[in-house]
């Protein structure tokens, strides 16, 4: 047995664990499920994902280094860094393959959300150089503009939204 005494946790300003106390067997799956029916994560993570989140998150501060300098268009190179990025990992994934087999659709929910979550924090870290692409890139994943201080942070992108049913041209 596993026994869990009084778990606290916050994530940002949010309580998601309050004084959690349980025993649990040593055996078997245990989940904790959120009011939307789902989490964040399927669990079904490798490497790959680790060195997405890291460069995702570390972009922002990369920005403002050059902006600081008044180095504008490294400071947008940085940006379109972080999509080339999205784009090796898709290659190294690749999603196409895992949507073929029912067995991998936790990692292509997974897959699919790292990216989701890394195209989201790339355009809004556009917004300053290119705000009406940035605006079409937020509403076609149907999601908005996130706080400065929120753009390190990885998987703040709301469970159980959906990006848009149909892209296409987005005025």
């Amino acid at each position: 047995m596993i026994q869990l005494n009084s778990i606290n946790k916050r994530y940002l300003h949010e309580h998601v664990l309050d004084n959690i106390t349980c025993t649990l067997p040593d055996t078997g799956f245990v989940s904790l499920i959120g009011p939307s029916g789902c989490g964040k994560s399927t669990g079904v993570t490798e490497e790959v994902d680790a060195d997405l989140k890291a460069v995702v998150t570390s972009t922002r501060d990369k920005v403002a280094e050059k902006m600081k300098n008044l180095r504008v268009a490294d400071a947008i190179t940085e940006v379109f860094n972080l999509f080339r990025r999205c784009n090796k990992y898709i290659d190294e994934t690749a999603p196409w393959v895992l949507a073929k087999d029912e067995a991998t659709k936790d990692r292509l929910a997974e897959v699919l959300y790292n990216l989701v979550e890394s195209i989201t924090i790339g355009a809004c870290l556009l917004k300053s150089f290119l705000p009406e692409t940035a605006d079409r890139i937020l509403t076609q994943l149907n999601t908005g503009m996130r706080e400065y201080d929120d753009l390190d942070k990885f998987g703040l992108y709301e469970n159980g939204n959906k990006v848009t049913e149909k892209p296409g041209n987005v005025k």
